[in-house]
């Protein structure tokens, strides 16, 4: 996804119906989007900070790793 020009660059299956994922990572990338938005940082070269326990957790496709 281009943020600046809101146009898709790649989708896989993008128009078949699934069941929502989980709202906790869809509430923390809304509140990670709109605060990155609200003070001014480019999405594109911003880094967020993980803790050890976070980049370790099981059961995501988030890739964290450890800083």
């Amino acid at each position: 996804m281009d943020p600046r020009k809101n146009k898709v660059f790649f989708g896989k299956k993008q128009d078949e119906v699934r069941e929502i994922a989980s709202l906790t990572k869809i509430m923390t990338c809304y509140v990670s989007i709109n605060l990155a938005n609200e003070f001014g940082l480019d999405l594109a070269s911003t880094w967020f900070l993980v803790s050890k326990k976070a980049s370790e957790m099981g059961g995501t496709s988030a890739n964290l790793q450890e800083h």
